[in-house]
Parts: C-alpha cells; structure tokens; sequence
C-alpha cells in the first residue's frame, strides 16, 4: 500500500479535516500558515475558533506537528523567553479571556500543550491505538526516517516491547493493520510478556486483525511468557468468532499451555496444561464453553494440579456455566492433587449458590464432611451469610451433618454454631433451624455464655426465649443476656427482657454491677429506665 496524498481524502466527510489543515499549512510564498499569522497578531479568539474546528485533539496535535507549526511554536516561546524572563511559568490565569486579549505567550502556550504530549514517536502510537488510517499517512508522509526504511521504523517498540503493529492489534484498527504488513512491519516481534500482535488481536476480538495476520504468515501456537496461544487468548475473554476461526483453521482445541513456562494462575499458583476451556471456564465464558465442546474440547482435561474446566468455574462463582457443564457430564467427584473437588473450590471462594448447586447436583460430601473446608461453609458462610437454604441442602444430602452442626466449637471460647446464628443481625430462620437441631437453646460456651447472650437483635432474642431460652443465665463473670446486651448498646433486648416474668433485675455481676447500674452509667433510654424502675 502507497502513502496517500491529500487528494485521497477529499470526500464530503474529510472537507472538514482539509479545511483545518489547511488553516494550519504554511502559505507557499510567505512560508506562514493562518493560525501562525494569527499567533503573531495575538488574536486569542480566532485561535480558539480554529481548534474547536478540528475534528478532534488528536487531529490538532497532528497538524501542528506536520505543518511545522510545532517547530515555529517552540522558536516562538524561546524568543518570548528571552525577552520576558517573567513569563516563563504559565499558569491558567494567562490563557485569554475575550478576543481582545493579546497576551501571545499565553496563545502559544494553549498550543504548545496540544503537541508537548505526543511529540514524536509517541503521537504516531497514539494515532495507531485511537485514530485512523488517513491520519497515519498524514504523519508518515512528512517523516523521513519512514521513507528511509519503512521496515525499521515500523518495527520500533516501546519500552515494554510493544510495537506499532501490536498496538493497532489490541484497538482492532484492520485498516491499520493491513498498511503496517503492507509495509514491512513484522509480525512476529514479541512484547515484554512474550505476545505477539496474534495474541493481542485474538484477545480483542479483531477477527479481521487476525485473519491479516495469519495471511502474513504469524504462527497460530505462538506462545506467550505463561505458554498461553492466541486459542487460549480468545477464550478466556469470550470472543467465540475468533476462537471458531482459529479452531476451523487447524488449531488444536485441546491443545494446553506448555509444561516448560512459567506459568501462574490466580495469585501466583502453578497453572501448567490448562486447555482453551479451562481458560473460558474459568471466566464464565458460556458461548465460548459451548463452541469449545462442541468442537471436541475435552470437559474433564486437567491442568498439572489436575484442575478441571468444572472447579476453575465453581471457584469463580459462574453458576450459568457451572449448571452447563454439569448438564454436559463433566465429572462432578473429580478430585485435583490435593484431593479438592469442586465443592472445596466453591467453598474457598464462598460462591454460596454454586455450593448448593453442587450439593443438589449429587457430589459426593464423604470427604467434605468433617473437614476444614466443611467448617468454614457452616460457620464463615452458610450462618453467617444467613443461608438457611444452604444448610437445609447439606442435612438433607448428608445426615452426618446433623452431628457436626451440634459438635462444631468455634474459637477459643468454643461458641457453637448456635452461637454463630445468634450474633449475626437478622439471623432468625438459620436461628430457627438450628433450634430444632440442637434442642438445648441453653447450650454454653468455655466463659458460660448461652446464644442469648449473643443475641445481635430483638427478633433473635425473642425467638430463643419462646425455645426456652433462661432470661436469668449468667456467664462466669456473673453476666446476665440482659447486662450483655447493654454492654453492647443493644438496649431493644434489654427493654424485651425486662418485661419477662421471671426476670431478675437485682443480681450483680462479679464486679459488684447491677443492671440498674449499667443503665445509669450508659444512658439507656427512659423506656428502659422506667421499666427498671416498675420492676425493682
């Protein structure tokens, strides 16, 4: 493809980008362009008028750039330096106000920062990501390093070895892509990760990117610094025309990431021979999912730690696509290296509604129960999540929990899972299921506190005293559920348990407090005062 001149782009929709350049072009015989004159004359309000002509920043960078204007922009302010040593720091205050503000410094400043930010090198990068074709040749076409060697200076990268190529890849500027192969860009230079612009081009859904690029002979296995290939690439961000693309034209599907790289998953775990569907899995990548299997993708392919596609989705909480491959018969029991199936990633990440999807789809708990994993679901999760439905599903998939949920001692005061319940806030239909389970709503932890003592609100404390829960227990340091829950400013339980019948209000604690006392030290409400007062 040939450098294009001006005349190429006189169509009805670029009038308005000739008219701008033309504005900013210096004249043959005066060698001055419009907007320099303007400068010179000082006339803010005519400047301004002319860049808010322009189609966009970009556009303005551009044309100052390749008229010279920057150039005479930066001859411009060094004068004015030399003979204002005043106006060497600009600051908001200068930029003009009305048209009859002439202050040039302040004119060439507003200008100046529309080019100081993509001198050189960077403004051909940032036309490549986010302009277009027309702007590119208008850059290239007043460079002469490119008309020197197109190849080299079309294959320079970045600190981080990103190339022009790579970078119009990952915006999906096919029209860009084409004119950069065309003239000599090289399509397999890697970046600082080791991708190639394949790998960017099939992560950005560019599908036409990627068909140029492997027209220009780029390798579809290439493989990235943790051994991952474009397939993998497109999977894991869900872009199901390129992957079926890739896939149509001979790429492996099972095909897994390579056993000599580095390779890391998640926060820094080994995650060697992951195929493209552990990768669209484990991102709830569902289409994809789909495509993968129905294309002959293996659904219970292990990684090197023997992960599945089925626990890389459970541990992200994708129940769409857990339910999907669960109907496709990925092996539920299926363990990893550690013995972890699914459930123990479901529960590791608490994704609550995958766990019982599991459980309602039959996987086996002989192993979970009783375990570590088993307790962090009934006491960080299922309780404390308020998940009565969650542990309904477990008792009724495993009798054996029933025992658990009554042995379970959490802490170093061996609370119980009753316990738990209770000191969560709205808590009531877990409290309720756990009622029936344990019978003894009086159940004590190693300091000699009941649930009651715990109660987060008044639903919850009302609920254990219909159970049968004593409103007179006192703990070892001779507090009462009533003093406790003062203590913690929850004075709605104490004004509840005040107008129980049986209830005590002269009793001390060991430090000689009563509850009258905690009252009067901690301001409970008149309410509470006056039926302290009914009841002594």
């Amino acid at each position: 493809m040939m450098i294009a001149n001006d005349c190429c782009l006189k169509s009805p929709d670029n009038l308005q980008i000739l008219s701008f350049y033309k504005l900013l072009s210096p004249d043959g015989p005066s060698g001055i362009s419009v907007l320099q004159a303007l400068v010179m004359e000082g006339d803010a309000h005519t400047v301004k008028t002319i860049l808010k002509f322009s189609p966009s920043n970009l556009d303005i960078s551009i044309a100052l750039i390749t008229t010279g204007t920057a150039d005479f922009l930066s001859s411009r302010m060094r004068t004015s330096a030399r003979h204002q040593p005043s106006c060497n720091a600009f600051s908001p205050q200068m930029v003009p106000k009305n048209e009859n503000d002439s202050n040039i410094p302040a004119i060439m400043h507003i200008l100046h920062k529309m080019v100081e930010k993509f001198h050189n090198a960077s403004l051909l990068r940032e036309v490549v990501s986010n302009g277009n074709l027309s702007q590119l040749l208008r850059i290239l076409a007043r460079s002469p390093k490119f008309h020197e060697d197109r190849k080299s200076y079309l294959s320079r990268a970045d600190l981080r070895g990103t190339t022009l190529l790579m970078s119009a890849c990952s915006s999906g500027k096919a029209d860009v892509v084409e004119f950069l192969l065309a003239n000599g860009a090289c399509v397999q230079a890697r970046d600082h990760r080791q991708r190639t612009a394949l790998h960017l081009a099939a992560s950005n859904n560019s599908l036409d990117v990627v068909k140029l690029l492997l027209g220009a002979e780029a390798w579809m296995y290439d493989e990235d610094d943790n051994g991952l290939m474009a397939l993998h690439y497109a999977s894991q961000n869900g872009r199901k025309e390129t992957a079926h693309f890739l896939i149509e034209n001979g790429c492996d599907v099972n095909r897994s990431t390579s056993p000599t790289s580095h390779n890391t998953h998640g926060s820094g775990r080994q995650f060697i021979r992951a195929t493209a569907l552990h990768f669209a899995a484990q991102n709830g990548r569902n289409e994809t999912v789909v495509l993968l299997l129905q294309k002959g993708a293996e659904i219970n392919s292990v990684t090197s730690d023997g992960q599945t596609p089925l626990m890389l989705a459970s541990e992200g909480g994708h129940v769409t696509t857990v339910q999907l491959l669960i109907r496709e018969e990925a092996d539920i029991n299926a363990s990893d290296s550690c013995r972890n199936t699914a459930l123990e990633y479901a529960v590791l990440k608490e994704r609550l509604p995958v766990v019982r999807l599991l459980i309602e789809a039959g996987i086996c708990l002989k192993n979970f129960v009783g375990s570590a994993f088993c307790e962090r679901l009934l006491y960080t999760t299922a309780i404390k999540r308020r998940d009565r439905g969650l542990l309904e599903s477990l008792i009724e998939a495993q009798d054996k929990i029933r025992d658990i949920l009554q042995e379970l001692r959490l802490s170093q005061w061996n609370k119980t899972l009753m316990h738990v319940a209770a000191e969560t806030k709205d808590n009531v239909q877990v409290v309720d299921l756990l009622i029936v389970i344990f019978g003894d709503v009086n159940v004590r932890t190693s300091r000699g506190q009941t649930p009651l003592h715990f109660a987060a609100d008044v639903d919850i404390a009302r609920r254990l005293v219909e159970a049968g829960a004593t409103v007179n227990v006192t703990d070892q340091f001779g507090e009462s559920p009533a003093m406790a829950a003062a203590r913690n400013n929850r004075w709605e339980i104490v004004e509840f348990l005040i107008q129980e019948r049986s209830f005590i209000t002269s009793m001390p604690n060991k430090f000689g407090q009563t509850l009258q006392n905690m009252a009067t030290i901690w301001q409970a409400p008149d309410s509470v005062s006056r039926l302290l007062e009914i009841k002594s």
